[in-house]
């Protein structure tokens, strides 16, 4: 899904499922873009996360969900 949002886009793309104990999703990039600098200018909030620029994923508590959301933001 976050693959073909970021191409329509061409946009930086964060697609998370919500799940009782722990969120995990994958992050797309357009070519330029930078998605392990984002997730790990945000390291504290999550997890564990993982990839390399254009594609990777992660895993976050729910209660950091809007701290990320600002977080990436702000990236």
């Amino acid at each position: 899904i976050s693959s073909k949002i970021s191409v329509f886009f061409m946009k930086p793309t964060f697609v998370f499922t919500k799940e009782k104990k722990e969120n995990w999703g994958s992050y797309r990039m357009p070519l330029g873009e930078n998605g392990i600098g984002a997730v790990s200018s945000c390291a504290k909030l999550f997890r564990r996360y993982g990839g390399h620029p254009p594609v990777g994923g992660f895993y976050f508590e729910d209660k950091n969900r809007e701290k990320i959301k600002e977080c990436l933001i702000k990236y």
